[in-house]
């Protein structure tokens, strides 16, 4: 949610006036439109990777979502990867 009204108050401070409601339905349609795109991904993922692994990085990818300073080097995520499939 934080993250929502983050985007809401930059479109709303950088984006003219007039434009506003044009952005505001570019980035509602792409939102919505990511929802579909994401149950059909999930399936193909889950068989090639596993359905543990593919929970486990959407729920790092939600954590850097809402706050990206606890993002982890390649390097690390790696080893934490590979420590969990052990």
């Amino acid at each position: 949610m934080t993250r929502q009204r983050s985007w809401n108050l930059l479109v709303q401070e950088k984006v003219p006036e007039e434009m506003l409601s044009r952005i505001m339905a570019i980035g509602g349609f792409f939102s919505f439109a990511a929802t579909p795109i994401g149950q059909v991904a999930v399936g193909p993922l889950a068989v090639a990777f596993g359905a543990g692994s593919v929970q486990w990085g959407r729920s790092r990818a939600a954590e850097l979502e809402a706050d990206p300073s606890i993002g982890l080097t390649w390097g690390q995520l790696k080893a934490r990867f590979a420590v969990r499939r052990a």
